[in-house]
């Protein structure tokens, strides 16, 4: 009877150990798939390796092959000045909104000052009209 009671308390231990056990695998199997562990024990190599994918993702820039003698040297002097004589394009809409941004603007301000002036005007009013009712009431009577 000694020995099954040994044997059961053994196994019960087991049991918990166990799950104990079990529990500390899963949290380790999460941690050593989180990357953010990664990134925070070595931010230097996964910067590295980030530049170096952007560096082979990012194509070269391709210059064209512009072979210079006598008469292409002369256009591209020509074509440069005539390109630096032209006057700066400017847009149509950006034009038309220039002329119509100082108009409007005068406008909006003027309509807002006069709607300001108006919204006085009526609190003075009523401020007024309040003070001339007090003043023609006569005064309250008080109990003696």
């Amino acid at each position: 009877m000694d020995r099954t009671i040994e044997i059961r308390s053994r196994m019960a231990m087991i049991r918990d150990n166990l799950d104990h056990h079990a529990e500390d695998v899963v949290k380790e199997a999460r941690r050593s798939t989180d990357w953010r562990i990664y990134f925070a024990h070595h931010p230097y190599a996964w910067a590295s390796a980030a530049f170096a994918l952007g560096y082979l993702i990012v194509p070269k820039k391709t210059r064209p092959e512009v072979h210079v003698d006598g008469k292409n040297l002369e256009k591209i002097i020509r074509d440069a000045a005539a390109e630096a004589a032209k006057p700066a394009k400017a847009t149509l809409t950006a034009s038309i909104l220039g002329m119509l941004f100082p108009l409007l603007q005068g406008a909006a301000l003027k309509g807002a000052a006069s709607l300001w002036e108006a919204k006085l005007k009526a609190q003075n009013t009523e401020e007024n009209e309040e003070a001339e009712e007090v003043s023609s009431s006569p005064p309250p009577r008080w109990p003696r």
